[in-house]
This record gives C-alpha cells, sequence and structure tokens, in this order.
C-alpha cells in the first residue's frame, strides 16, 4: 500500500479505536442526564430533545478525532502511522526530561500504538464492509417504503382526510398531506417530510371508535409536525456508519421511545382523551 492509503487507514482506524471509549463516555452522560429528567418528571419533549444531542455528539466525536489525528504530528500514540518497537525508544527519549511519569506514560503508549497498528487496517475494512451492508440494506428499505409511497398515491383519500385536515389546522401544519387507508401495513405510519402520506391500516381501523381513530391520526400529525420521517432517516444512517457501538443503537432507540410519547402526549392534548395506541392496535 501507498504511504498515503496508510495514512488514511491508520487515521481512520485510530478515530475508530478511540470512538470505542468516546461513544461509552457519552453514554453515560446521557444516561444520567435522561436518568435525572425522568426522576424531575421532565417532559417527554426534553428527553427527546436530550437523547438527540447525545446522537449529535456521537456523530461528531469520530468526526473530531480524524480531524485531530489528520492534523496532529505530536503524539505517536496518535499520529504516528509507522510506529514500532524503535519509535517507542525514540518517543521516551525525546520526553525524557518531563519526568518519571511522563516517560512511563510515552513508552506505555508507544508500545501500545505498535500492538494495534498492525491491525488498523483490518478494523477499517470490517468497519467499512459492515457500513457497506447496512447502507445496502437501508437502500433496499427505502425503495420498498417509495413503492409502498407510490401505491398509496394512487389509492383514493380515506373517509378521514377531512377529520384529518380540521385536526392538522388544530396542530398548525400547513403541509399538504394524504390520508389513505392500506391492508399492506400493519401499523398506522407517515411516509415522507415535504408531502407525506398517513397510512392507517385497514384491519385496525375496525376495531377503533371514532374517538380512538381521531387520537391515532393526532399522533399520526404530530410526526410531520415534528418532521420525525427525516430524524429517523437521520438514525438510520448514523447506525449504519457507527454500527460497531451498543451505545449507538441505544440512543437511537431512547430517540425513538422518547418520540413516541411525545405524539402520544400531543394527542391527549388535542383530543383530551387517552391514547390507546398498543392496545387497540394489539
Amino acid at each position: 500500500m501507498t504511504p498515503q492509503l496508510n495514512a488514511v487507514l491508520s487515521t481512520i482506524g485510530w478515530t475508530l479505536v478511540h470512538f470505542v471509549w468516546q461513544g461509552a463516555a457519552i453514554a453515560l452522560v446521557i444516561a444520567a442526564v435522561l436518568a435525572g429528567s425522568r426522576a424531575r418528571s421532565s417532559s417527554s419533549q426534553a428527553r427527546h430533545a436530550v437523547a438527540c444531542l447525545g446522537l449529535a455528539a456521537l456523530l461528531a466525536a469520530p468526526l473530531a478525532t480524524a480531524v485531530i489525528l489528520h492534523t496532529s504530528a505530536a503524539t505517536p500514540f496518535l499520529a504516528n502511522a509507522s510506529s514500532s518497537a524503535a519509535s517507542a525508544s525514540d518517543a521516551t527519549s525525546v520526553l525524557a526530561s518531563r519526568g518519571a511519569e511522563t516517560r512511563r506514560f510515552a513508552t506505555t503508549a508507544a508500545r501500545t500504538s505498535a500492538v494495534v497498528e498492525p491491525w488498523l487496517p483490518v478494523v477499517v475494512w470490517i468497519w467499512l464492509s459492515g457500513v457497506l451492508l447496512l447502507l445496502a440494506r437501508f437502500a433496499g428499505a427505502s425503495w420498498q417504503v417509495r413503492q409502498l409511497r407510490l401505491a398509496a398515491l394512487h389509492t383514493p383519500l380515506s373517509r378521514w382526510q377531512a377529520t384529518g385536515q380540521r385536526l392538522a389546522e388544530r396542530l398548525r401544519i400547513t403541509l399538504a398531506f394524504r390520508i389513505v387507508e392500506s391492508a399492506l401495513v400493519d401499523v398506522p405510519s407517515v411516509i415522507g417530510t415535504i408531502r407525506p402520506v398517513v397510512l392507517l391500516p385497514v384491519a385496525a381501523l375496525t376495531n377503533l371508535t371514532p374517538g380512538q381513530i381521531e387520537a391515532l391520526l393526532v399522533h399520526e400529525l404530530a410526526h410531520i409536525r415534528r418532521c420525525d420521517y427525516a430524524i429517523n432517516v437521520a438514525q438510520t444512517v448514523a447506525e449504519a456508519l457507527l454500527f460497531f457501538h451498543p451505545a449507538v443503537w441505544w440512543m437511537s432507540a431512547r430517540i425513538r421511545e422518547e418520540r413516541e410519547h411525545c405524539c402520544d402526549d400531543i394527542a391527549v392534548e388535542v383530543c383530551a382523551e387517552p391514547v390507546v395506541y398498543a392496545s387497540a392496535l394489539a
């Protein structure tokens, strides 16, 4: 491999290695904040914002690390792409005047670098393979969603379209949307951000009262108002890029959980009756 490719693989590899502890640290902080917010009975909107901030931090950490690694050449543990046992002794001699503790740290860091460095290309290629696999799965799911959307655009509007328009006015939603009933979905869904489509499962509607259907519609319309579809796409991309870290999946799950709570809260506020989302559709 060329020196340039070696440098790129080293930077990406060390970025992935460092993200192991960075992701764990960020997750611990967010978990503590979420636990405190629940103890103080904070709103689901606040918890959702905290979880989104945590996922943004998880995405920003490797980017910042990669920039630092690319521009830094002072610390052998981070930036020396050709570290070896010889470079360990060089680093120790350079830092000898800084005290015994500094020398021990430099020696340990350089030895660790010498052990890890040969495995970095393997780590990078495994990571890249995982990313490509997950992005391919995402592309397949996106194609299926597109087909579902196209089918919905050729489906007559639901009899609940007028009710949805009335509820949308109360929610101050100005986007044009369609409400259709579909046998292709098992749970209510929103597809799209600019011209969204609300899909209502035909089978579930027969078991719901008009009041429950209105609450269900408000829940889905709340997703439209909050642009949750776009946020969910961003989450999926983050999961693909950082798939190897459990903190990313945990954070993303918290976002989805709090997102549903936010929409439930809006439905209760607008309809003034309980949202029987899970039980009614079971």
